[in-house]
C-alpha cells in the first residue's frame, strides 16, 4: 500500500501535461484517498505527527510533496508557486480535518469542496 505521499507525489507526475482545471482536482482525488479508504488511522497519524517530535523522514516526504506542488504550479504558470502550494495544502487540510471531526464525511461533497477551494484561490486576481 502506497504512503499519502507516494500518492501525491505519483498523482503530480500523472497530470504535468494537464491542463491546472485538470490536474489540481486528480491531485487532490489523491490527497484525499488515504482518508476515505482509512480515515481514523490516517487523522490519528495526523494528529500525532502534528504533536511528535518531528521525524526526519516524515518531512523529507512532505518536503518531496510540497517541491512537487511547487515545480508543478509553477510549469502550470501560477505566479508565485511556493506561496500558492502552501497556501492551497493548508487549505485543503483545514477543510479536510474540520469534515473529519464533524464525522459522517461524503467524500465526493468534500472533493468538490477542496477542488473549488483551491481552482477559486488559483483563479482569483487581486488587480
Amino acid at each position: 500500500r502506497l504512503s499519502m505521499s507516494d500518492l501525491l507525489l505519483t498523482a503530480i507526475a500523472d497530470v504535468a501535461d494537464l491542463p491546472l482545471d485538470e490536474a489540481v482536482p486528480k491531485i487532490l482525488r489523491a490527497a484525499l484517498h488515504q482518508y476515505e479508504t482509512n480515515p481514523r488511522l490516517t487523522a490519528a497519524l495526523e494528529a500525532a505527527e502534528a504533536r511528535l517530535p518531528t521525524d526526519h523522514d516524515v518531512m523529507n516526504r512532505r518536503y518531496s510533496v510540497r517541491d512537487g506542488m511547487i515545480e508543478c504550479l509553477r510549469n502550470h504558470g501560477v505566479a508565485d508557486p511556493k506561496t500558492a502550494a502552501a497556501d492551497i495544502i493548508a487549505m485543503t487540510r483545514g477543510i479536510v480535518m474540520t469534515a473529519l471531526s464533524a464525522g459522517n464525511v461524503n467524500y465526493d461533497a468534500l472533493r468538490a469542496r477542496t477542488t473549488r477551494a483551491a481552482l477559486g484561490y488559483l483563479a482569483y486576481r487581486a488587480d
